[in-house]
């Protein structure tokens, strides 16, 4: 998954600069400064398609050594076509006991395959063979990339740009995944109808009929596109007869040839028989009758997916819709062909439409059969450049992906569900792309003959692209100045603390008990216990409050006169006391005087910190022995009448309140997964208000509020401006899962605070200049955020993750006065009397040696002595060990765990599904009545969530189109603590993009201002957005404390999605 992932990043980031390096490869005098004219040698351009033919080769390779050689049906078919072609001759292909439904064309590849087979004697499903198989669609990859690299160079369009486009090919998931991955053909069939649209545009004609011909022969799908091969045809005669000239000749020329290629079809079906192909042909064609063949389109939209095609939709059979949709198809194309055949680019444009159009509206569609349109839509691009035509390939490129990586790794026949929220997703994202191409015809249809519109629209593109370049130049032509934040003044303190104040009030309510039993008692040591409660009572219901041990299991019996004894539990059959620091209820409804507790053989240790016996009343039955266990049953006041979440722990709780005791009490350590700090931070709530709910929960709640003045104060400092400050502050205190996260005695808040705090001074040193300010003044920035990153790191390790994006943000401002310093010695050069650059030339040497040494000292040598220092109020049961060597040693199991886990869990999710919320966690569930309930949902607030999709995606706009130095920080902090997941493997959750959330609400905000600077009408949206965070938090706020409310409101009201867990 993480490198399909990363080649959809990686292509997305190739698409940006290949378009504005392509429209400065258009011939335009102006455009001579950008470079896009570089003459490479035939030997680089060889070495350029050569890579794209080995990269193809690794990835098969690597997949075949991995166990995976592509979709299973296709291989086990491609592997036994070409030696049952060479081994039994063409002409007995088809007359096999084999299933065979490929075309005669493809039976020549297998033969070619086949002979290689033997001659090496390859065995099946081996690496080579493997490559073998999928090669021809390698090397159609490569044909269609050069191809495009011709289509530049016909078009005067410079080198770079060709390649640039090529590169498009060659890195495309899409094509990617089909081929050397998937092990499908479709490159060969597309690669040949690629050369017969280059043809048609060209006025070679005749060899394009021959070559379609042959294409049809390869793949039937090619018969899709024989509109437009008729438009060809039809457009020489209509040619002929404007100018009356030859008009006979040309239509004998041209119909001789067509019937000529169609005699190749039929010269080359021979050697099977020609009856026995054509039933080949028909039989293909009429394979797979069902609305949808994993196509992720309308039909699968609708849920027709292996639906036959003769059930009906809106009262007509799907069969009949799919015939009537090619049937408007063929008369739009028609409609294009008349208005816009004088247009070069004509052909690409219409078999994209066509194909796309019948992909998305006709029936026994299969998800690989959109590949041409995006292939198509580059070519048409390139002829008739188009914001929106490039926009449609990369769309097409990348949904098409989707479509086939979900049913190369997903599909799962058995289990089919055709109601899948990803595939409904994909399909309306398949919608869209093909609303976009119709679109892009209709603005063809209307503006092709229009010579002036279309001149001044390119004029344009490139003069667009021209700024972009500008603002390239300019960020790199000068120095970037210091630049002073904004300091807390009076009145920010004031907004911060009224906000302060409205969130700890709600933060604190029904966060969790006081009170709690807190003196231990031990059965493992201190023996089994008899309780006598003075006369035979009706014992109902056995309440224990455990302490710091795991798995307490116990024997019970119960007896009338102490002589006779019945077993209540045994040791086979034990009474499992249930979780740590939680009041765990078990009903027994026996009628007994005494009662027997043991611990089981297997209980190596226990803790048993109180025990309540009811009766049927609900009443409380203290045995009359209770001062011979006097720590058993002391704290009696302390009973509840159910468990909840106020009076016990819940969910990794557990975990976390079991080490906080172990820790103060100097006992074996029992939770050695995570740093320590975090730990230790949760100790001190503990140390105050004891060992209770309210106790290891309040160091948490504080960490959340500090995170709300934190991100005051970073918001001030980025904005520079106290109203959207205070909204950005607004907007965060309403995030759902900072607000319950930072409620729950688990390490996250502690971490994820360590972390907005770092950035806060890693951005204070990006608005300095080591050139302009006073070296010692920007030491102070870079000490406090090491301090903090290190505390982060300690308090659990996604502080790594985040140190890495300080790491790079460090290098990038070292960039800087790299770049600072080679202008300015430029300047000398030209001009040795300029001062202020001879100033920075003279210092860049003694600055930056200064810096970095600081930096190891900051970032290296003090997190490494605070990170040890961490350990030292740990037990890891091994008391000979010193400081360094216990945290070595816990650093090792550390590792070990969490790279070794397999598990999995009903609330994990994909790191890709976070974002859009598809899996919350319950955290608590209690039912109050039949009517009620109370819950704790850990979800985020989705008015911040989605809306940080496309504020991201515009971030990053602004980051590279735009050069704005604010976004691209925005996106680093974001992304180094995001994209780490996605090379993770063992199971994840939804918190695990809490790190994240603090830069997404800025980034909604920072997007927002962007807007309103723009459109002033929209100026205000801030604040609507502000404000319907704040309502969003408040519908939701009975399901993030625990405050009871309907079943009903939950369902009707806050249960948006069916997955969504409440």
């Amino acid at each position: 998954m993480k490198y399909f992932v990363g080649s959809v990043i990686l292509f997305l980031i190739l698409a940006f600069y290949a378009y504005r390096y392509f429209l400065a490869g258009i011939h335009d005098p102006l455009n001579r400064d950008v470079r896009s004219d570089r003459k490479f040698k035939g030997w680089q351009l060889i070495l350029f398609f050569a890579a794209g033919l080995v990269l193809r080769i690794v990835i098969s390779v690597v997949n075949t050594k991995r166990g995976y050689n592509g979709f299973p049906t296709d291989i086990s078919c491609f592997t036994a076509w070409p030696k049952l072609a060479f081994d039994e001759g063409i002409s007995n292909f088809y007359v096999s006991e084999m299933y065979t439904d490929y075309p005669p064309g493809f039976v020549y590849i297998f033969w070619i395959q086949g002979a290689f087979v033997r001659l090496f004697n390859l065995k099946d499903y081996s690496a080579a063979f493997v490559v073998l198989i999928k090669l021809p669609s390698i090397l159609s990859d490569v044909g269609i990339a050069y191809l495009v690299y011709r289509m530049t160079r016909d078009m005067k369009i410079s080198q770079t740009a060709g390649l640039a486009m090529a590169l498009m090919i060659l890195m495309n998931p899409l094509v990617l995944i089909d081929g050397c991955v998937w092990g499908q053909t479709d490159s060969v069939f597309v690669l040949l109808l690629a050369v017969v649209f280059y043809l048609f545009c060209r006025k070679k004609y005749i060899p394009g009929y021959f070559i379609y011909a042959v294409s049809i022969l390869v793949k039937p799908q090619a018969l899709v596109f024989a509109p437009v091969v008729l438009f060809a045809y039809a457009g020489v005669i209509l040619d002929a007869v404007k100018r009356k000239k030859k008009l006979k000749e040309t239509i004998l020329i041209h119909t001789g040839s067509g019937l000529g290629a169609i005699a190749l079809i039929f010269i080359l079906m021979l050697p099977f028989g020609v009856s026995t192909a054509l039933k080949q042909y028909t039989d293909t064609l009429a394979s797979y009758p069902y609305g949808s063949v994993n196509a992720y389109n309308f039909w699968g939209l609708m849920g027709k997916i292996w639906i036959r095609q003769e059930e009906p939709f809106l009262g007509v059979p799907m069969f009949v819709w799919g015939h009537i949709a090619i049937g408007l198809i063929v008369g739009a194309s028609i409609l294009f062909f008349v208005k816009c055949r004088k247009s070069e680019a004509f052909y690409f444009h219409v078999a994209a439409f066509i194909i796309t159009a019948v992909f998305t509206l006709s029936v026994r569609m299969h998800e690989r059969y959109i590949f041409p349109a995006a292939i198509f839509l580059l070519f048409a691009f390139i002829m008739r450049p188009r914001l929106e035509t490039y926009i449609a390939f990369v769309a097409t490129s990348v949904v098409s992906f989707f479509n086939c990586y979900h049913v190369l790794y997903y599909y799962d026949a058995d289990n089919f569900n055709r109601d899948n929220p990803v595939i409904k997703t994909i399909c309306v994202m398949e919608i869209l792309v093909f609303a976009l191409v119709v679109f892009i015809m209709i603005r063809y249809f209307r503006r092709v003959n229009d010579y002036m519109n279309e001149k001044n629209t390119v004029t344009g593109m490139i003069a667009k692209n021209r700024e972009f370049f500008t603002r390239i130049r300019e960020s790199r032509a000068g120095i970037l100045h210091a630049e002073d934040t904004r300091r807390m003044k009076k009145k920010d303190y004031i907004i911060v603390g009224i906000i302060i104040l409205v969130y700890s009030c709600v933060a604190f309510y029904h966060l969790g008990d006081m009170d709690a039993p807190s003196t231990e008692y031990s059965l493992v040591k201190e023996g089994a216990v008899t309780l006598d409660f003075g006369e035979v009572k009706n014992i109902r219901e056995l309440w224990a409050y455990l302490g710091h041990e795991f798995n307490q299991n116990y024997i019970v019996s119960y007896s009338d006169d102490y002589s006779t004894w019945y077993a209540l539990y045994t040791e086979e059959d034990h009474w499992y006391a249930g979780s740590v620091y939680n009041w765990n209820k078990t009903d027994v409804d026996v009628n007994a005087r005494y009662l027997y507790i043991a611990p089981c053989s297997t209980t190596g240790g226990d803790c048993i910190i109180e025990l309540v016996f009811k009766d049927g009343n609900g009443n409380v039955i203290t045995p009359v022995n209770h001062e011979d266990y006097h720590n058993l049953f002391d704290e009696q006041d302390y009973a509840v009448d159910e468990d909840t979440y106020l009076n016990g722990t819940y969910f990794d709780e557990v975990h976390y309140t079991r080490h906080v005791h172990e820790m103060k009490n100097g006992l074996y350590c029992y939770e050695n997964t995570h740093p320590q700090l975090g730990k230790e931070i949760m100790a001190i709530g503990t140390y105050i208000f004891g060992m209770n709910p309210f106790g290891w929960r309040f160091s948490g709640t504080v960490c959340g509020i500090i995170m709300i003045f934190a991100m005051y104060v970073f918001a001030l400092k980025f904005f520079g401006d106290t109203k959207l400050a205070a909204l950005t502050t607004v907007v965060f205190s309403t995030d759902f899962m900072h607000f319950v996260q930072s409620r729950i005695a688990t390490i996250d808040v502690y971490a994820v605070m360590f972390i907005m705090l770092s950035y806060i001074f890693m951005y204070e040193y990006t608005r300095m200049n080591f050139y302009e300010t006073p070296l010692k003044r920007s030491y102070r920035p870079l000490l406090v955020c090491g301090i903090f990153m290190a505390l982060g790191i300690s308090s659990k390790w996604i502080g790594v993750y985040s140190a890495a994006g300080l790491a790079f943000i460090l290098l990038v401002q070292f960039y800087y006065r790299y770049r600072e310093f080679r202008l300015s010695l430029s300047k000398i050069e030209d001009d040795p009397q300029k001062g202020s650059d001879f100033d920075v030339v003279k210092s860049f040497n003694r600055k930056l040696v200064a810096t970095v040494a600081w930096c190891l000292v900051v970032f290296v040598f003090i997190p490494l002595v605070l990170y040890t220092l961490t350990y030292i109020p740990f037990n890891d049961g091994h008391p000979e060990r010193d400081l360094i060597t216990k945290m070595i040693e816990a650093q090792k199991l550390m590792f070990n765990y969490h790279t070794n886990i397999t598990s999995t869990h009903s609330y994990s999710s994909e790191w890709y599904q976070w974002p859009v919320m598809v899996r919350p966690v319950l955290y608590v569930i209690e039912s109050v009545t039949d009517a009620t309930r109370r819950d704790i949902v850990l979800m985020g607030n989705p008015v911040i969530w989605w809306a940080g999709i496309p504020a991201s995606l515009y971030m990053i706009y602004l980051w590279f189109n735009e050069r704005d130095r604010k976004a691209g920080f925005l996106m680093i902090g974001y992304l180094a603590q995001y994209l780490p997941w996605i090379l993770v493997t063992r199971y994840t959750f939804i918190y695990h993009y809490f790190a994240s959330v603090p830069f997404v609400t800025v980034m909604c905000v920072y997007a927002l201002k962007k807007i309103g600077e723009k459109h002033p009408k929209l100026n205000k949206s801030v604040y609507i957005y502000a404000v319907v965070a704040v309502l969003l938090f408040l519908m939701y706020l009975p399901i993030l404390n625990g405050t009871e409310v309907s079943i009903e409101y939950i369902n009707d009201f806050l249960k948006w999605s069916g997955d969504w867990a409440m």
